[in-house]
């Protein structure tokens, strides 16, 4: 309509170029996800940003709804990265907001993979969350090229304590006389659920296995968690987390050290996240370990 007067492109009483404005919590219907060789059903709930120049007043807020949608439309039926739908949408939203130069896209799936059960090996569907990220910059000549992508997930395991298993360790030893240090020694420590997050970001031209991330995360803490589990499966899994109690710093240490071994294909500037949060069983907080790194000092120190 002729008539209408576009507020968002007039100028603003003060000028000042913003770094991010955009739309948050926009989800999208169930779709097919790949997730390294395996497929899975996922909800994703997506953000879009872009940059506004200094002499813009607002954003057209219904283009980053649109371009979020348009992109699953284009891709309904085929098996996608969700790196790759944040690239297809980050890229969009630069055509659709000729003023912009930059945009960021954050999107984050739930999904469930089948794993089975360690005694009675059982399939037991576990919760897992993906992430995916892309930058996009609009460079002189007009073309869009991706800056960086991301690729993350968040999954569920056990932490039991070091400190708390020596102490208890060493109160039954002096009771029942015992000095060594033998196998069958008794020993017992409280133990938490625990949540990892890993994320890594490098250039559109890499590749990274979120299936791959998922393991490194899972495998890094005492022991898995499971939906399902029989009896059996139940000693199992607490036995295996007294056989490797660790805090939530040694978990973030531990996947720092996979991913230095697990992703030699990936440059030194990749950046790496690595969050973990225990959810305390005898105290009413929460610890939480971070590191924040590149792939090449990670390779230096380690």
């Amino acid at each position: 309509m002729g008539w209408m007067i576009d507020v968002n492109m007039e100028r603003p009483p003060v000028s000042i170029e913003i770094n991010r404005v955009g739309i948050v919590n926009v989800y999208v219907p169930i779709f097919s996800v790949r997730v390294g060789s395996r497929s899975a059903l996922a909800m994703a709930r997506v953000n879009a940003f872009i940059n506004l120049p200094p002499d813009y007043k607002g954003i057209h807020a219904s283009r980053n709804y649109e371009s979020i949608m348009d992109i699953f439309t284009r891709y309904v039926g085929r098996r996608m990265r969700v790196e790759e739908i944040c690239i297809g949408v980050a890229r969009d939203l630069l055509d659709r907001h000729p003023y912009a130069s930059s945009s960021d896209v954050l999107m984050k799936c739930l999904i469930t993979l089948p794993e089975r059960t360690p005694r009675t090996g059982k399939v037991s569907y576990e919760r897992a969350y993906l992430y995916g990220r892309a930058l996009a910059r609009r460079r002189g000549d007009g073309t869009v090229e991706i800056v960086r992508k991301g690729v993350g997930v968040k999954v569920a395991g056990i932490t039991a304590c070091p400190s708390a298993q020596r102490t208890v360790y060493a109160e039954v030893a002096r009771r029942v006389g015992v000095v060594a240090d033998p196998p069958e020694a008794p020993r017992a420590t409280h133990m938490q659920r625990a949540f990892a997050r890993v994320m890594v970001e490098m250039g559109e031209q890499y590749e990274v296995d979120a299936l791959k991330l998922i393991r490194i995360a899972r495998e890094s803490m005492s022991a898995g968690t499971y939906e399902l589990l029989k009896r059996e499966d139940e000693a199992q899994v607490i036995i295996d987390a007294l056989r490797r109690p660790r805090f939530a710093e040694d978990v973030v240490r531990e996947m720092a050290k996979r991913i230095v071994e697990e992703c030699r294909s990936l440059p030194d500037d990749t950046l790496v996240y690595l969050y973990v949060r225990s959810l305390e069983s005898i105290h009413q907080h929460d610890l939480v370990a971070v590191l924040r790194s590149t792939l090449g000092n990670l390779r230096r120190v380690i």
